[in-house]
Parts: C-alpha cells; structure tokens; sequence
C-alpha cells in the first residue's frame, strides 16, 4: 500500500496537469458563446439570424464536446499510464537486491522495500515511523548521525556513506548508502530517498585476503634475508619484507626493477625454471651493488617466494682472507728465502774466520803469513756485523723506533769519505770511481750524516758489486721541486747488469732479491735497499731507479736539506777540493786516570775489555756476576774509594745489571754507570737508560766506541763527584 501511496503521487501530478488543460479549454470555449450572446442581445434578430446561430452554437457544442471526449479519453491513458508505472516501479523497488528507503527531515522511515525490511528483520509496515538510526551498528550510529547532520545542514543534494546494520535477530550487514536529499524553497529537509548495497560479502572477502596478506607479510619480515612474494610470469611483487623495502622492492612493481634496476628480467633469474620444474632454486650473484645468496621457492601456482641474503661481507671477507693468505704464504716464502740466504752469508764470513782461526792455533806461520790471516778474519767480522746491523736497523724502522740526529753537514765530504771508503773494493774489480758535480752546491746541509752516509754505501756498494767493467759515477747536485722547495740529490750510476721490470718491482721489499740466481752469484741479504728507501724517506725523501737489463742501472737519492743559506754555496770544483779536506785529528794518546768496576760474567768478553781499558792507564777491578758487582761497588764506597765509572754488563747470572744499576741508583749511587750489552734490537737502549744507566754500547764494540765513551763520563764524574752518599 505504501509502494502504490509513493507511486501515486507522480500519476496524480500528471493527471493534475491534464485536468487544468481541460479546464483551461472549456473556460475559453464558454468565453466565446457569452460574447457572442452578448453581441446578438445588443441588436434586433430576425428569424434567419436566429437560425443561423442556433445553427452555429450546435456546431460550437458539438466541436466542444467532441474536445470533451478527446480530453477524458487523454485523462484515461494517463490514469493508465500511471497504473502501470506505479506497477513497474514497485516490480523494480520490491525486486532489487539493494535497499531502498525513504526518510522523512527526522530520518523516521516513510517506506522501505522487502530487501530492506528483511536485513532489518521486521516487516515492512513495522518500519514505518520508526527512525532508520535504530538499526544502525551503535558504533557507527553517532558517526552516521553527525554525517546526516552535516548534509542537511550544507544542503547536499547526494552523498554516500558507509556503515553497518544491526537486524532485531543481532545480524550485522555491511552497507553501503546513495542518499539523495530533497529541500523544500525554504531549505529545509523534506525527504531523503536512499539505495544501499549490501558490502557484507565483498567485506568478509576484503578481510579474508588482508588477514592472508597480514600472514604473509608477518611470515616475510619473520625472515632475516631479503624477501618477497612474487608473480611467476610476470614476477610483479606482491609484498616484500624491511629489509626488502631497504634496496627498493616495492609491491606493484617487478623484481627486475630491484635487482636488475632494468626494463626486463635480469639474465640470472631462476624464476622461469621454478614454474617449470615447480622445484626450489639457488643461486650467488650480484645485484643493486651487492652480492647475494639467492633463493626462489613456490608457494601456489600463481605465487613463489624469492629470498636473498646479503654476503657482499661475507665474500669481501673471504677475499681479504684469501689475500692475506697469500700475502702470508708469498711473506713466509720470502722470509724462509731470506733466512737461507741469510744462513749462507753468516756461514760464509763465520767459517773463514774459524778456518783462519785454526790455522793460526795449528800452526806458527811467519808473521806476514799471521797478519793476512788476522785481516781476513777481521774483515769477515766485518761482514757478520754489517748483517747484523742491517737486521737491527729493519727492526728499528718497522717498529718506528729509529731516531735521527740532523746536523750540519757537508755533502761533499760525505761523497768524498763514501768515495774513499768503497774506492779499495773497487781497485779489486778495477773498476773507476767517478765524482761529478753541478754547481752551485750548499757547502753544508742539515740532514743526519750517519744514515746518509748509510744510504750512499749501500747504493754504491751495489753499483760495485753488481759491475764488472766499466766505470761507477756519483753525480751530486741540489735542485728545486715544483712546489720550489730545494733538494739534495745524489745519482749513482754503474754500467753493470741492469734489471727488468719485474725485477724493480720487487727492488725495496724487505726479504726479496731481484733474482734469486744473482744472490747466489752476488751474495748479500737483500735488506740494504729495503733501509736505505725507508731511511731516504725519514731524510724527506726518496729513492728511485732506472734500469735496463743487461745496460746498467741509476739509483736516485733525493733528501731535503734544511734551510739552506745562499751565501754558503760552492760556485767550483776547487771549492770542492778545498772543503772537502778533512783536517787529521789530533793522535790523543795521552793516557786515562780512574778506577772501574768491569761487570762482565763472559772471560773472553772480559780480558778483551779490561785489556783496552789497562792500555788507556785505567785501574780496572772484575765482577763476574751482578751480585759481586753490587758488592763490590757498595764496599768501595764504604772503603772511601768509590769506583769513578762502572761498565755494567745486562744479563748476567746471580743479578741482572738492571737490577744491578736500580739498587744502586735507589741506594744513591752518583757515578757513572755504561750499560755494554748484547742486546741491540728496538727499545734495549730505552731500557737500560730507565733503569739508571747514563750510556749504552752495544755489544760487538771496537777500542775507539770504548775509549771515547768512558773518557767523557770521566770527565763528566770529575767535576760532579760520585759515589754513595
């Protein structure tokens, strides 16, 4: 009843309007015969005239009438079309599927369709008046409110709105509403006629697959690898996982945009062959920078995992790892070639001097023959000592333990003394030294003279070594660097037997020899360029080589040289003649006064020391432990004849001479006490001076080191007095 009641109002309307036609048709016919009566009534008529009108008015009723008919016949079709309107419209409102309702501006029910009234689970007629918020989910029932509030009050014409609907029986529907709002002239509300669809299915659906999602999502960010879920064919990315997201991989888009960063799959991929085989595949490679361990899985027949984990440290570490390994293999190689090379150049210069040896206890050969065999031994000596200092200078260096004593020096002399040093190895294999240099020269450098002089020896001892014709030239000369800052450089150039590349490349490594032939046939440790480069840059600067095998080779030396004074240049050779005379040092044979304390448990060691030390005039007393030697130095003072110096050997039995010269220094010992030890690696100096020593020698030593260290701590202890308090 309600439906006919909602569908008559639009045939009522309708038939409204043909009614006030119809009316507006007769009003106008009945204006016509009133003015033509009123025009025949205002003249007399005859009976012809009278005829004629009645004639007339027949005709006029009989043209109204037949209008009449024709109006109530329109009046029928409409009525008609209305009825079946009014029929179809309720086929169509009862029929649908949606809801359909219409409201009064109170939101109180004036219709709802059967679909409507079954998801609020009464009757139709037991809607009406009812307000629609009654049915409303109470939690979206305020939210709802305010919404309706909101459109009437803005006069919206249509809106949608989302909710749920709560039936009497408690069933909960998901909908979703089209309100059309009617306002009358005056802006209020009138009705509000709505159609909703019932979301509850596709709600449920939507919820099921954001629940898969959800487990999907949790199970790849519960994976510590890269992860995602993909499309076979076209490997779009469903969801990924953080650390997914970190190198770009984003749903909706490709893989091969991540890994490949390109417009089509990357050429490893792996994935074609899962769908193939429907079986896991693995794979390293490489992607975004990085390298990966890669893994794809299916899951569905529309769905696989992809997973990948980061080993770009992983592999960095097993390259570093490799190459260390190398480089300790290619270290340990070179060092056991060292070291049997260096077996061979001790051995060598070791057995000479015990063959030698022998042969002067075996026999008593004149004393020409005697005095060949003691020089042969004494140079050999020289060559154990030369190894070791090279060894202990290598220490020193790597361990930064080296120190330099920069003075005033002059370059010439220095080439000069090197020059002469090395002139009498060169006289064996006749072969010419030669001196050059470019003018103007500093007459002095502030450099330390003694590596210098370390660095000149073993590039021309090579350049003499490695020739066997020709001549060997030394060219000195000083010159600006492009930033303009001076520099001293020295080139040593011999005609000898050159090396390749290879062989320079391999040239300044500690432990290394260019070929290993040429240590057999040359000899030598391989250390002495290794030195002299670290030592070159300590000077401030560098050494260099140009070779060519089998056409010689040309060492460059460059050091800094100080402030230099432009004043002090030498503009000539003769200049170089003149200041490069070294004046002879007076002979000091005067003889030493003073008693010492020689502490030395060694008897060789000690009748070799207390011999030099008797030659000078010194009065010498033995100790051959370290407690004797406290003793003894404690009962001098307690005599009132202390000892004016102690020579302290550092490892000796009963007490060590630390242990010696710290109880004496705690007890107030004064005079001078000169560590002579073997020890001579990286911080044994250091030590024995902590310990109280005022000096160190360094064990081999020759008369001269001896002589001149004790002549100045005698000096020294005679003008500070010495002794126990």
């Amino acid at each position: 009843m309600a439906a006919e009641n909602l569908g008559a109002t639009e045939s009522e309307r309708s038939a409204a309007k043909v009614g006030l036609a119809t009316k507006g048709r007769s009003c106008n016919g009945e204006t016509a015969l009133s003015a033509r009566k009123q025009t025949e009534e205002s003249a007399p008529l005859t009976r012809a005239d009278v005829e004629r009108l009645v004639e007339e008015r027949t005709a006029e009723l009989a043209r109204v009438n037949e209008r009449l008919r024709g109006e109530i016949e329109d009046h029928e079709q409409a009525k008609e079309a209305s009825r079946k309107s009014r029929g179809l419209y309720r086929e169509l409102v009862e029929g649908t599927d949606n809801l359909v309702t219409r409201v009064d501006g109170d939101g109180k029910f004036t219709f709802v369709n059967r679909t409507a009234a079954r998801v609020f689970g009464v009757k139709p007629e037991d809607c009406l008046g009812v307000s629609a918020f009654d049915f409303m989910h109470p939690e979206d029932r305020e939210r709802t409110q305010e919404w309706f509030a909101r459109c009437v009050r803005d006069q919206v014409p249509s809106a949608t709105i989302e909710n749920r609907q709560v039936s009497r029986t408690g069933e909960v529907r998901h909908m979703l509403w089209t309100c059309n709002f009617h306002f009358d002239e005056s802006g209020k509300v009138t009705d509000v006629g709505s159609i909703a669809r019932d979301m509850t299915e596709r709600k449920l659906a939507e919820e099921e697959s954001q629940e898969a999602a959800d487990l999907n999502q949790l199970f790849l960010d519960s994976l510590p690898p890269v992860a995602m879920l993909l499309r076979p064919h076209s490997r779009e990315i469903v969801a990924c996982n953080k650390a997914g997201e970190k190198v770009g991989a984003t749903p909706g888009k490709t893989c091969y945009e991540t890994w490949g960063q390109s417009g089509k799959p990357c050429p490893w991929c792996l994935a074609p062959k899962v769908w193939k085989t429907g079986k896991a595949q693995h794979l390293q490679s490489e992607g975004v920078g990085r390298v990966w361990d890669a893994h794809w899985i299916p899951v569905t027949d529309d769905l696989y995992l992809h997973y990948a984990y980061d080993i770009t440290d992983q592999k960095k570490a097993e390259r570093e790892l490799a190459e260390a390994k190398e480089a300790a293999e290619a270290a340990n190689r070179a060092k056991s070639a060292f070291l049997a090379n260096m077996s061979h150049e001790i051995r060598t210069p070791m057995s000479a001097i015990m063959g030698f040896t022998d042969l002067l206890l075996s026999l008593d050969p004149p004393l020409a023959e005697r005095r060949q065999h003691l020089q042969t031994i004494h140079r050999n000596a020289g060559r154990l000592l030369t190894i070791i200092n090279d060894i202990l200078d290598l220490t020193k260096i790597e361990a930064e333990k080296i120190e330099l004593r920069p003075t005033d020096c002059s370059p010439s002399e220095i080439v000069e003394e090197v020059r002469s040093l090395l002139l009498i190895r060169a006289n064996e294999k006749r072969l010419g030294v030669q001196v050059d240099y470019a003018f103007p020269l500093p007459r002095t450098i502030r450099t330390d003279p003694l590596r210098l002089r370390q660095i000149l020896v073993n590039l021309l001892g090579n350049a003499i070594k490695f020739t066997e014709r020709g001549v060997v030239k030394i060219f000195v000369r000083c010159v600006r660097e492009d930033g303009g800052a001076p520099r001293m450089q020295f080139e040593v150039t011999d005609t000898g037997i050159g090396m390749s590349d290879e062989d320079i490349s391999q040239l300044f490594r500690p432990f290394a020899q260019a070929d290993e032939s040429m240590t057999r046939r040359y000899g030598g440790t391989g250390l002495g360029l290794s030195i002299s480069q670290r030592l070159a840059r300590l000077l401030g600067g560098r050494v260099e080589v140009l070779s060519e095998a089998g056409r010689g080779s040309t060492f460059t030396l460059t050091i800094d040289p100080g402030p230099l004074d432009d004043g002090a240049m030498l503009e000539s050779p003769a200049a170089i003649s003149v200041g490069s005379k070294t004046p002879q040092k007076e002979r000091k044979d005067h003889k030493l006064h003073g008693r010492i304390l020689l502490a030395e448990d060694d008897d060789a060691i000690q009748k070799l020391l207390s011999r030099f030390l008797e030659q000078s005039g010194l009065e010498v007393d033995l100790a051959s432990d370290g407690r004797i030697a406290y003793e003894k130095a404690v009962e001098s003072k307690a005599a009132g004849k202390p000892y004016d110096l102690i020579l302290m050997d550092m490892r000796m039995p009963e007490m060590d001479g630390y242990e010696v010269t710290r109880r004496l220094r705690r007890e107030g010992w004064r005079g001078p006490i000169i560590a002579q030890t073997a020890y001579a690696l990286v911080g044994d100096r250091e030590k024995c001076l902590e310990a109280g020593c005022d000096d160190y020698l360094s064990k081999p030593m020759n008369a001269a080191e001896l002589f001149g260290s004790v002549a100045e701590h005698l000096g020294r202890a005679a003008s500070e007095g010495s002794g126990l308090r």
